[in-house]
């Protein structure tokens, strides 16, 4: 069976290639001795700490926002993720 990607997932895959982009940008411009080069690294170190709590925000909001969806997936106290319908089955199973 194939494990589906979450939102969650998705959105960490977004929050490293914008870090990514920012450092490797940083480095071409320090490489180039442009003078934005240090600008650019405070911005790059600052984004490492925003990005992932307005990501994390995001992520809660969204999930306040669509609990009554019934497609909703959401936490179990195990950390995996599953689906509301597949609580469902394995509830009928029983």
């Amino acid at each position: 069976m194939k494990k589906k990607i979450t939102a969650k997932q998705v959105m960490a895959i977004i929050c490293v290639i914008l870090l990514a982009g920012m450092y490797i940008s940083t480095l071409v411009f320090a490489i180039i001795g442009s003078p934005l080069s240090t600008r650019l690294l405070k911005a790059a170190l600052l984004s490492t700490i925003i990005i992932p709590i307005v990501a994390y925000f995001l992520m809660m909001f969204y999930r306040l926002t669509h609990k009554n969806d019934d497609n909703y997936k959401y936490d179990n106290n195990d950390g995996s993720v599953q689906d509301a319908e597949t609580e469902q089955s394995e509830d009928e199973d029983r």
